[in-house]
């Protein structure tokens, strides 16, 4: 066999030019498999992969810091648009608040209003109920003077009487139309005649 005077790397070469332990791929973005990046460094050994994973990590710190420090106004400037977001939202939220209570308030008058109008429409429909009670009543006694002053062969007189006599009927819980009943039929008896 022949020896080539090449001189040979030894382990620690290849670690320190990286021909076994390669940067990007602890670089690449998407899921980092540390299985399969361990597995591809076994013949490395543990010192070496903790010396290379020490000087990465160094390394990532050091950008992160070198990050920081050429984005600092970036980084004070979110700080404070983030603290006057907070209070622009604070303000929102007591706003909010305080329609809520307003809204609140409001459905309280229009329930009372809405309460109070149910009432003045029953009122309303009884005194429209007394109202025609009371035009029936009128219509009826009326009917009565008109019975009394004229004849009783007339066909208005029939109409009337037959008039009456239905209004009595739907009225006689009423005391007054109790009394003209009597007179009613004294105005059928006559008739008859």
């Amino acid at each position: 066999m022949e020896k080539s005077n090449a001189p040979q790397k030894d382990l620690v070469d290849k670690v320190l030019t990286n021909e076994y332990i390669k940067l990007e791929e602890l670089q690449t973005p998407g899921d980092f498999n540390v299985d399969e990046f361990l597995v591809s460094k076994r013949y490395l050994g543990l010192d070496g992969l903790e010396e290379t994973l020490y000087r990465k990590c160094e390394e990532l710190n050091d950008e992160l810091l070198q990050y920081i420090s050429n984005n600092y106004q970036k980084f004070v400037s979110m700080g404070t648009k983030m603290h006057q977001a907070t209070e622009k939202i604070q303000t929102l939220l007591s706003q909010v608040d305080r329609l809520k209570q307003e809204l609140q308030n409001l459905n309280s008058l229009s329930l009372e209003k809405q309460n109070s109008l149910q009432l003045s429409l029953e009122e309303k429909k009884k005194l429209n109920q007394q109202l025609a009670e009371c035009t029936d009543l009128q219509t009826l006694k009326d009917n009565l003077e008109l019975l009394a002053s004229i004849k009783c062969n007339r066909g208005l007189w029939f109409t009337t009487l037959r008039e009456a006599n239905l209004l009595c009927e739907k009225y006689e819980h009423i005391p007054w139309v109790s009394n003209v009943k009597t007179e009613l039929k004294t105005f059928q008896k006559t008739a008859s005649l």
